[in-house]
């Protein structure tokens, strides 16, 4: 019995045969799960669903665009600055859709709880996810350059790393709003009727904002932060300086979105001089996109964060939801010391100090074992048919 225990406390490690293999890398995991991500998403049609959606909106913005081509230029780009944030956060929307759907299906069908079994961790399954809507959201984005650049010239006088910069915030900020709902969900359909509603409420929300309160300076600071209506507000800031004009106190004015007008809160319609300044009733207030950019990254982090402590927290129809406080305790700050510290973080459960059991005859089953468990942990104890286990 005494040599049986010599695998389980970390002893006997030199005998042939009994060398554990290593543990695998953080990249070997991911690589791995990835892979399987893409298998199902591809045969899915994932990647399909992605390029369709998209073009639908970008399809019906085109449209509108050429259909009040001949309007009076300022009753356009009011119009525009309207219509593209919803039909483009509608179409980024349904891009990362899905993802409800393979969350909730992975817990429904108890695959995850079955990777979490193996040890996959939860920071390692939400980035796995990450990586492969990432992807589809990069598809995506390549359709919604082909209708605004190709097709319609309407992101033509917008710098293309910000525009490109403002598609990839909305992107990343929706794909981690939809993995948040899908922690709290165990049904997929209720799971994506609740995040269409949101998702549309804040829509309704963030054109409110947009053209009620964008003359208000504290407007971008409260708002900023409130998921999707920062983007909806982001957006129509870009489609109003890719379409106006800004023009500094020497009288030299310049059209479009770029990196030099981030923080610029007024625009003109009309090209203007210094002298004279904007025509009485073109220039129009609008939230600073620079401002909007920083408030939309913080909330992205934030976001982020909260993905991953909730989905850790949260008590789902299997496994064990950690303590609320996990992440500030010394067992996860300091995996290390884990097992050094195990009689400090929980009580002694079974004790055996020196246990001897002879059978009649002089048989000696168990030879001099001392041992110690603790509450909290699975303890398992190996041996071959008569060693003394029992």
């Amino acid at each position: 019995m005494a040599a049986a225990e010599m695998p389980a406390t970390g002893a006997g490690n030199d005998l042939p045969g009994l060398t554990p293999p290593p543990l695998p890398s953080a990249m070997g995991i991911f690589k791995t799960v990835s892979k399987k991500n893409f298998f199902l998403g591809m045969k899915r049609g994932r990647i399909i669903a992605a390029l369709i959606s998209p073009a639908i909106q970008c399809g019906v913005i085109t449209a509108i665009y050429f259909a009040f081509k001949d309007m009076d230029p300022l009753m356009r780009r009011v119009l525009m600055a309207g219509i593209f944030p919803v039909n483009a956060l509608i179409g980024v929307q349904t891009a990362v859709q899905p993802a409800i759907v393979d969350i909730i299906g992975e817990k429904e069908s108890k695959m995850k709880i079955t990777q979490n079994v193996y040890g996959l961790t939860e920071g390692m399954y939400w980035t796995t996810w990450l990586a492969f809507y990432g992807v589809v959201s990069m598809a995506a984005m390549v359709i919604i350059y082909i209708f605004f650049l190709a097709a319609a010239p309407i992101l033509e006088s917008v710098d293309f790393v910000l525009s490109l910069t403002v598609f990839s915030v909305a992107f990343a900020q929706q794909l981690l709003l939809t993995c948040l709902m899908s922690v709290f969900f165990e049904k997929q359909r209720a799971a994506s009727l609740v995040n269409n509603f949101v998702t549309y409420l804040l829509l309704a929300g963030g054109s409110a904002t947009q053209f009620l309160l964008r003359d208000a300076s504290w407007a971008p600071y409260l708002f900023g932060m409130i998921p999707l209506v920062n983007v909806f507000a982001a957006l129509s800031s870009m489609i109003w300086l890719g379409s106006a004009y800004v023009c500094d106190a020497a009288g030299n004015c310049q059209m479009g979105a770029n990196f030099n007008t981030l923080y610029e809160t007024k625009v003109c319609m009309h090209e203007y001089s210094a002298a004279f300044g904007c025509v009485e009733g073109a220039e129009s207030q609008i939230m600073p996109l620079g401002t909007l950019l920083l408030l939309i990254v913080v909330d992205i982090f934030l976001l982020a964060l909260l993905v991953w402590w909730v989905g850790s927290v949260w008590q789902g129809q299997y496994g064990r939801a950690k303590p609320k406080l996990f992440c500030f305790m010394p067992a996860y700050m300091c995996p290390r010391r884990r097992v050094n510290h195990v009689e400090r973080i929980s009580a002694s459960a079974l004790c055996i100090k020196n246990l001897r059991k002879e059978f009649p005859g002089g048989k000696v089953a168990v030879d001099d074992l001392s041992m110690e468990t603790y509450g909290g942990e699975i303890f398992a104890m190996l041996g071959h048919n008569g060693a003394g286990k029992t």
